[in-house]
């Protein structure tokens, strides 16, 4: 993906690998400046950072949508470009396993220009998915669960998948999951948040409410994984089925 940025004579053009991302992915980034006048110009604090992007900031254009910085560029403080010259700052940078993912309310962005004129600095967002495993656990809820995916956001430190359950008799009282995964070292943590319908029984009425349930597991790579690339899918529909099991025997 790219961006362009012309601030007066100079051309900030950014250039980043590739175009859909995921958690824990290396990107390649490039930010070539170029002064397109003959005479020469002076820039002063050249940056390239990638942030966190508060969309709904960004739309009020509050000045702090991207004031949460995740890693920056290793830039010269100023670049002296003759007439029509260009300078290039290379960075490659690994997205850290627990980082924000694209949802309504942020996402990872690029800003880039001169540091010296803040206000007018370019943005290029990213758009970043749960890490690849994370992604295939979604599908095993899908399949052979049948649970329905609603959505997924980040939610301070973890990947949040909402689902809604499958019309089956063991899960009648589970109004909705809400699948919470993050990497913490090498093992990845899973919490499994269940909103259940409760019924409290009088002489004269049923009462309906509803309560909230919470399983939570720690899984070594050894167990969840068969190969660094392959997930063992039959000891992770273990786990899944022994959580499930919490809810739909508890409330039977």
């Amino acid at each position: 993906m790219q961006g362009v940025l012309a601030n007066k004579n100079v051309i900030y053009r950014l250039e980043v690998a590739g175009a859909d991302y995921c958690q824990g992915d290396q990107l390649c980034c490039a930010l070539t400046v170029e002064n397109v006048a003959v005479d020469p110009v002076v820039i002063n604090t050249p940056c390239l950072r990638l942030v966190v992007a508060d969309l709904k900031k960004v739309k009020n254009r509050d000045p702090a949508a991207y004031a949460e910085e995740i890693a920056s560029a290793a830039c010269p403080a100023e670049i002296t470009l003759a007439g029509k010259e260009k300078s290039r700052v290379a960075w490659d940078l690994t997205l850290d396993r627990n980082c924000v993912i694209s949802d309504k309310h942020q996402t990872l962005c690029f800003v880039y220009g001169s540091d010296a004129s803040t206000e007018s600095l370019g943005q290029l967002p990213a758009v970043v998915s749960p890490h690849k495993q994370i992604q295939g656990i979604a599908a095993i809820f899908e399949s052979p669960f049948q649970f329905v995916p609603k959505g997924q956001r980040s939610n301070d430190g973890w990947v949040e998948l909402k689902f809604k359950p499958p019309a089956s008799k063991q899960l009648a009282l589970v109004e909705e999951l809400l699948a919470q995964l993050r990497f913490s070292a090498e093992a990845l943590q899973m919490r499994y948040l269940f909103k259940v319908k409760t019924f409290d029984a009088t002489e004269t009425a049923v009462k309906v409410g509803k309560t909230k349930s919470m399983v939570e597991q720690s899984l070594e790579p050894r167990q969840y994984m068969l190969t660094s690339d392959h997930l063992n899918h039959d000891y992770l529909e273990s786990q899944i089925g022994a959580a499930l099991k919490t809810v739909s025997t508890s409330m039977t």
